[in-house]
């Protein structure tokens, strides 16, 4: 555990010694170990505050896996919702991945964000003609909880709902689902 100073007779609580250790593994050779801290520090949330620094460093280093950058850049924003304009870029540049799960998974996080990631909207609805259904999906379910319009999710969803695919068809049922329109056509 690094030096931390504890007022006379109090303990070092669980959290600490968690954030200890996640930060440790955080700056681990192992991109895996490093992949596995970093939505845990997220989990500790305000009390993780001192990790933001690190997380921050991982989202400009373009030698981290891209999954990593974004992982870190959710996780800064989880842990203090102030930062999120520092992260912006590093998420939005998960959507220029040609790995349709990481695109996804970072227009998720962006969704999540609502308002706040307006800076994304013009990434988000280059991707809703994406080959993958997910992506497109997604990135609508992304762009109506930051607008808060449902007009491209409807859309794109109608869409999906007319392939000739089982699982686009599918992926478009989900999709209503999210809105929480009952009629699927």
């Amino acid at each position: 555990m690094r030096n931390r100073k504890y007022s006379q007779g109090k303990f070092p609580t669980i959290e600490l010694f968690m954030l200890d250790t996640l930060m440790s593994e955080l700056g681990s050779p192992d991109p895996l170990v490093r992949v596995r801290a970093a939505p845990r520090l997220g989990d500790l949330g305000a009390a993780a505050l001192e990790a933001i620094p690190a997380l921050l460093l991982i989202t400009q280093d373009e030698s981290q896996p891209p999954l990593l950058r974004v992982m870190a850049a959710a996780v800064v924003t989880k842990i203090d919702p102030a930062q999120t304009g520092a992260v912006l870029d590093a998420l939005i540049n998960g959507l220029k991945s040609g790995d349709a799960p990481l695109v996804g998974a970072t227009a998720d996080e962006l969704g999540a964000l609502g308002k706040h990631a307006k800076p994304a909207l013009p990434d988000l609805f280059r991707l809703l003609t994406d080959d993958c259904a997910a992506v497109r999906s997604t990135a609508a379910q992304a762009i109506w909880r930051i607008t808060g319009d449902r007009t491209a999710a409807e859309r794109v969803g109608r869409e999906l709902l007319r392939s000739e695919e089982w699982l686009d068809r599918k992926v478009g049922e989900g999709l209503f689902a999210v809105l929480g329109d009952e009629r699927v056509s």
